[in-house]
């Protein structure tokens, strides 16, 4: 009995290790935001190279709901024998698997090589935004407010990519950076957009200027100069 015990224990040691040896090589993977499809649901593409020197089978994408952390990962695509995978895994039961805009999620590659090894590529994150690319260029908008010699001073674009932060600058000093929320603007993708927040003209020259900032980078206005007596 002993003896059986021993044989079955080895047997299911070999499985255990046979099932999860890595092979060495790497390669790396990419995850793009591809926006909604026709269905109002949101699309990540997930591309990678493939790892050099070895044979591969096919390859397995997880998806790691970051800020589920570590409760669910999803197996996105299986048994895929070309270099690329789009995450359309959207379902809002009771165990979410919804991508939502404003969370973070990983993505995890693994190829699966011909001599029953694998490899699996460093993580991917992603943070999922409605645009597309750094910020519209703003346009610096400039009203009067309700008490004389003040006025709100702040930004709008009519389309294109939106900013997450906004900065309006006064003679090169930031108005608002550092301020708690004062610097944040709520992005929705290409749609128009605008902030902006109280100032005092001071006497003299003053130039204004306004930074936005995204993920893909940032983009300055013209100077608006205003002249007060």
């Amino acid at each position: 009995m002993k003896k059986w015990m021993l044989v079955i224990m080895a047997m299911v040691l070999v499985l255990s290790v046979s099932g999860s040896v890595f092979a060495s090589g790497s390669f790396t993977s990419n995850a793009v935001h591809l926006g909604k499809n026709a269905d109002g649901l949101r699309q990540v593409k997930i591309s990678w190279n493939p790892p050099a020197g070895v044979s591969v089978s096919h390859y397995e994408v997880k998806r790691y709901d970051f800020y589920d952390a570590p409760y669910f990962t999803w197996i996105v695509c299986t048994n895929v024998t070309t270099t690329t995978c789009t995450d359309t895994r959207n379902y809002a039961g009771p165990y979410n698997s919804t991508i939502v805009k404003g969370f973070s999620y990983d993505y995890f590659v693994t190829a699966y090589l011909t001599d029953g090894t694998k490899i699996e590529a460093p993580k991917t994150r992603i943070l999922i935004r409605d645009y597309m690319g750094a910020p519209a260029v703003p346009t610096v908008t400039f009203v009067p407010a309700e008490t004389a010699g003040f006025y709100y001073v702040g930004f709008s674009i009519t389309n294109g990519n939106n900013a997450d932060v906004w900065q309006v600058y006064q003679n090169d000093v930031c108005l608002n950076c550092g301020l708690l929320f004062q610097d944040v603007a709520v992005e929705n993708g290409t749609a128009p957009q605008s902030k902006s927040r109280l100032t005092k003209l001071v006497p003299g020259t003053n130039v204004y200027k306004v930074r936005l900032k995204n993920d893909f980078g940032e983009t300055w206005s013209e100077p608006l100069t205003i002249v007060a007596p």
